[in-house]
């Protein structure tokens, strides 16, 4: 298993009491999350139950910048590498 498909699959939603929870209600666990409450907490739980089609779409602008970068477009070759990097942690 890639490290790309460790994390519960998406698409994850925000549900009663702030939970992120998958299509089967199932709560997603956030390690080293405390759980608060306000608008700092509310933010983040936007940005984690938006965290599986982020990712997606991160690896989708990776093939398509891949698939139209000349070899010699050292800048563009750069950022594919920092985009294969983060998808790998």
């Amino acid at each position: 298993m890639t490290k790309l498909t460790q994390h519960t699959p998406g698409p994850w939603a925000i549900r009663k009491y702030g939970n992120i929870q998958d299509d089967y209600e199932h709560t997603i666990p956030i390690k080293g999350v405390s759980l608060t409450s306000g608008k700092e907490a509310e933010a983040n739980s936007i940005l984690f139950a938006a965290a599986p089609e982020m990712l997606a779409l991160l690896q989708e602008s990776k093939d398509l910048l891949f698939s139209i970068t000349k070899p010699f477009d050292k800048e563009a070759i750069k950022l594919i590498d920092q985009i294969d990097e983060l998808l790998e942690r």
